[in-house]
């Protein structure tokens, strides 16, 4: 599996949110990482090979468990 690690901004009184996103290929990797940086509320887009230890990992199965 390969990773991608973000962040995003701050809103209202909320704190900024970081994730990591469970992905099966590199290619998919790629897409993903090119489609967030087309956000500015986004930022700090990194393609990891691991998963950064302190923030939680989105698969598919979490994600359709947290919507």
């Amino acid at each position: 599996m390969y990773y991608v690690y973000f962040e995003t901004e701050p809103r209202l009184l909320h704190e900024g949110t970081k994730y990591n996103v469970e992905v099966p290929t590199r290619e998919l990797q790629d897409q993903i990482a090119n489609e967030l940086e087309k956000y500015g509320e986004v930022f700090n887009i990194q393609k990891l090979d691991a998963p950064v230890d302190q923030f939680p990992v989105l698969t598919k199965e979490t994600y359709k468990r947290n919507i």
